[in-house]
């Protein structure tokens, strides 16, 4: 027989309180190598150079330095905005802009993130095309509300950015990168038409008048996705010159034979991997504006992710809801989304809304969270009768994971399997029963890693549990389901420094499939 779920959570939660852990309240983490000096000032002399990521605990604050104490057990002081502060602590030390802290301290930032941020306006050719030097910073934002870490967003120096060098950094970026790990690439710049071999090409042009060709930035975007769980891609460039008072901002005629007219290989075209997902400011044949100031995606983007609107913005805003929601804050609503529109860029956003989600709206949450899922690896899934002559589930034995087995219900999102905490992982080739009352359309995810029923807000319910369809309670239901494992060792560990074992629990990766359940009296 079953115990109510409500004495099975209980006992959980009791487990959970009495289960001592290691405050993080005062810890935080180096975003870049740095001198600890002996007083707060530049010219205080170096008692210690600590690498990258070395953890050291927060004593005082003093204008914009911090007195820390590092695990060898020595005092002295850092610039405060080298300090990566964990989730949920380090009030003291968030910026003081409102909008900058809202950015820096989301609280979901991973080491196994990652940004390359390459601005290609600049040339001594080419006088700088107002609003791209502005982009850098609206850039940045939207890659630490994506999760990556300040110490993981790379600007290389403009100034340097020959083709050689942007080559320079895609292969810096492949090497740094692990199994699993998710990368936002934003590019802004000149966008060209130009003749790559006997093809009409859309290009960006560098610095030095050479144009990258779209299709070896495909073949860049499409090898970083082999291995990542997420690439995430935005172009803020023009695919033909403007008319009317501004010509040829955001787009450059190709150099002598170079040149043509009538491209037919696109930045859109070429993405088969279900794992990346490309935003343009405009369609092919189209400027990147139609207004007095440019640079019109990057900033739309960035406010959405920020300040989204308060109305019909979905629980996992995918790239098909960040293009709806950014072509209604500009007037160049031209922007375009390819590869896989359906990834989400920053599962964890905060809800906009209160109140009760629709039926449509969980029957979309449950679409999109079977959208996240490793498509590289298909589950298998398969209907039978139980012993009793009910539903149950089957996986193949080679399965490994742990199972969790999601429905809808009328009071929200109802978790069919497993019925406890801690019974999640999957025993190969056992038969998962299923309540009589299972409803008949499921979703079934087996993660690398298990997921916590307590922090994804599950509720009991009879025998079951769920979590209610509000959006505030959805919100953490999302973040545990879609990230995973929050634990400091995953948080701040590079996915290619971990062991194979320490990798898996890491994971935020899932296998994804849907089940519709036949009515065991009438089927045959």
């Amino acid at each position: 027989m079953r115990l109510p779920a409500l004495l099975l959570l209980a006992l959980f939660g009791i487990r959970i309180m009495l289960t001592p852990s290691p405050s993080l309240a005062s810890e935080a983490y180096l975003i870049h190598p740095a001198p600890l000096r002996e007083r707060p000032s530049a010219a205080g002399r170096s008692v210690l150079d600590l690498p990258r990521r070395s953890t050291v605990h927060i004593l005082e604050t003093q204008g914009g330095w911090t007195r820390v104490e590092t695990l060898g057990l020595r005092q002295g002081w850092l610039p405060r905005q080298l300090l990566d502060v964990p989730p949920s602590h380090g009030a003291d030390l968030r910026p003081a802009d409102p909008a900058s802290a809202h950015l820096a301290f989301d609280g979901h930032r991973r080491a196994s993130n990652h940004a390359l941020i390459l601005n290609l306006a600049l040339g001594r050719e080419q006088a700088e095309l107002y609003g791209v030097s502005e982009n850098r910073e609206p850039a940045a934002g939207i890659a630490r509300r994506m999760g990556v870490p300040d110490g993981n967003i790379h600007f290389p120096d403009p100034s340097s950015l020959t083709l050689e060098e942007i080559r320079g950094a895609f292969a810096a970026l492949e090497a740094r990168i692990g199994e699993g790990d998710r990368i936002f690439i934003h590019l802004s710049g000149n966008g060209t038409l130009a003749q790559d071999g006997r093809t009409c090409s859309e290009a960006l042009m560098t610095r030095a008048g050479e144009p990258l060709f779209a299709s070896e930035l495909t073949r860049y975007l499409n090898s970083l996705a082999e291995h990542s769980q997420g690439v995430f891609v935005l172009i803020d460039a023009g695919r033909r010159p403007t008319t009317g008072a501004l010509p040829g901002r955001r787009f450059l005629p190709a150099p002598g034979k170079l040149a043509c007219t009538h491209a037919t290989h696109h930045f859109d075209s070429q993405f088969p991997n279900s794992h990346l997902q490309l935003i343009l400011a405009t369609h092919p044949g189209q400027p990147a504006f139609d207004g007095p100031i440019d640079g019109h995606a990057t900033r739309a983007i960035y406010q959405c992710l920020t300040a989204p609107p308060q109305d019909n913005f979905s629980l996992i805003p995918d790239g098909h809801d960040l293009v709806a929601c950014a072509r209604g804050l500009t007037s160049a609503a031209t922007l375009q989304v390819a590869g896989n529109g359906a990834l989400a860029p920053a599962p964890s956003l905060p809800p906009t809304q209160r109140h009760t989600a629709s039926p449509g709206e969980m029957e979309a949450l449950l679409n999109k969270l079977h959208a996240q899922r490793d498509s590289r690896r298909p589950l298998r899934v398969r209907w039978q009768r139980s012993a009793n002559g009910g539903h149950a589930l089957s996986l193949p034995g080679e399965s490994r994971g742990h199972l969790y087995v999601l429905g809808l219900a009328p009071e929200g999102v109802q978790l069919l399997h497993p019925e406890q905490a801690g019974q999640a992982k999957l025993t190969p080739g056992a038969l998962i029963d299923l309540p009589d009352n299972a409803p008949s359309r499921l979703l079934v995810l087996l993660s690398d890693a298990p997921r916590q029923l307590h922090r994804a807000g599950f509720r009991p319910r009879g025998t079951t549990l769920y979590v209610p369809a509000e959006h505030t309670s959805l919100h953490p239901f999302v973040i545990e389901m879609v990230l995973g494992d929050v634990d400091r060792n995953c948080l701040f560990s590079e996915t290619r420094h971990l062991g194979a074992e320490r990798r898996i629990a890491c994971s935020s990766a899932y296998r994804g499939t849907f089940v519709i359940l036949e009515d065991p009296k009438t089927s045959r």
